[in-house]
């Protein structure tokens, strides 16, 4: 492929999110580098919080517009069973958010219109509603006629329900359409129901008048006249994608997609408190596990070798629960790992204490990424009262002493909890995802 050309972000406004603005900058690489894309309907944020938007791309350009994104920085997420839909997701940091506040955007790519429960009604209509849409409104919405018919048989075939914020866009593009004999790729696919449905000026005056039961009536005449002269490949797409979905744990194992991120660092760094972090603001999918060689919780033995023997234990179940949660395509952020008892040399332990270290330090696998965290012994003495300066000052040593090759990497813990959660996300897409994030100059919060 040629190289992917860019373009300048669009000025936003000082309300626009970071995610908005990096969604319009796509938008005009896409354009620049002559891929046809128009918006679906308009985004919003999902359960998760991730702007999410719908881009109907040419089928033609499919590959070369995951081209462009995977250069962006996008990561594709697994999406078995969802066909034609295939996922992106990337973070995007604000560089003049006075807060640093990181945002995701996650696109929904596809190139046709399609419609059920499983996708398994193909309109095969987005050729042409791109053809309609991008001379009137170049890398914009759909026409106005198709925008509604996409976003009725979103809710009727799709969902079977019609939520508020889909009420109020209804009935304004019903409302615009009124009167008016406005045609359509996808309008022209259901236009005439059948004969005992709603005909098409029907549905648009129930919208109009917020009429939501007699469209969600007339599911079943929207489905035969789309399915009309193709039921045997709508039987085909349906039990194939059912099929998928539900092979999608197998599939996801098959595929090993997760990854491990291990956070080391001395008392009062915030460790616990990242990797919680990391859980609930990375979209993908994400498990902690504590990886340290002591809790509260080790028994204590006038037996030798109990203790050791217990913490040996949790720590193959860690290694078990990590493997498990890795092989079903979620990332391990491990609080701590036993790497950081390794025995290192002229630290003046005793033989019995070096063959303990040893053991424990080789019980969990090497992480994708480890993550060392460090602050100033004065700043860690603040956090942690508990330790004098100079014991803080020794595992400061200790831990820094841990940096060897690409996959450990220090992080600045001084900072507030929210910059050094931006900043590990950062590392984490970019190490261990291995994709950048996007940075975004001209948008704010």
């Amino acid at each position: 492929m040629h190289a992917i050309r860019h373009t300048a972000a669009p000025i936003l406004p000082v309300d626009a999110s970071a995610a908005a603005g990096m969604l319009e900058a796509t938008r005009s690489v896409l354009t620049v580098n002559d891929i046809p894309a128009t918006l679906i309907r308009r985004p919003a944020r999902d359960g998760r919080g991730l702007l999410e938007a719908d881009l109907l791309v040419h089928p033609d350009r499919e590959g070369a517009a995951e081209s462009v994104l995977a250069a962006m920085g996008f990561r594709r997420l697994p999406g078995w069973g969802r066909a034609p839909h295939r996922f992106f997701v990337a973070p995007v940091a604000s560089t003049v958010d006075p807060m640093h506040t990181l945002d995701w955007l996650k696109l929904d790519i596809v190139d046709d219109l399609c419609f059920g429960r499983t996708h398994e009604i193909a309109t095969r209509t987005g050729a042409a509603c791109l053809d309609e849409a991008l001379p009137a409104h170049p890398g914009l919405e759909l026409g106005r006629a198709n925008e509604f018919a996409a976003l009725l048989l979103h809710c009727v075939l799709d969902v079977s329900r019609i939520d508020p914020r889909h009420q109020e866009r209804l009935q304004e593009l019903a409302s615009a359409l009124r009167g008016h004999d406005e045609g359509g790729a996808l309008v022209g696919a259901c236009r005439e129901v059948d004969e005992q449905g709603p005909t098409w000026d029907e549905l648009v005056a129930a919208a109009a008048e917020r009429r939501w039961l007699v469209l969600l009536r007339a599911d079943t005449h929207l489905r035969r006249r789309l399915i009309a002269h193709r039921r045997f490949s709508t039987a085909v797409r349906h039990a194939r994608s059912t099929a998928s979905r539900h092979a999608t744990k197998a599939l996801t194992v098959a595929a090993a997609r997760g990854r491990t991120v291990a956070l080391v660092g001395p008392d009062g760094t915030g460790k616990s408190t990242l990797a919680s972090a990391l859980a609930a603001s990375t979209p993908v999918p994400t498990r902690v596990l504590y990886g340290g060689t002591y809790t509260s919780a080790t028994p204590s033995s006038p037996v030798p070798g109990i203790a050791t023997l217990a913490v040996l234990r949790r720590l193959a179940a860690t290694r078990a629960a990590a493997a498990y949660h890795r092989a079903r395509g979620r990332m391990v952020v491990l609080d701590r790992h036993p790497e950081e008892c390794r025995p290192a040399p002229g630290d003046g332990l005793g033989a019995k204490a070096r063959l303990r270290r040893g053991l424990l330090a080789g019980v969990l696998p090497a992480p994708d990424l480890m993550l060392v965290l460090d602050a100033p012994a004065d700043v860690l003495r603040s956090r942690r009262p508990e330790h004098t300066v100079a014991h803080l000052e020794d595992d400061r040593t200790r831990h820094l002493r841990m940096l060897d090759g690409d996959r450990t990497v220090l992080l600045d813990a001084s900072p507030g909890a929210a910059d050094v959660r931006n900043r590990a996300v950062e590392l984490v897409w970019k190490r261990a995802v291995g994709l950048p994030v996007l940075h975004l100059s001209g948008a704010r919060r």
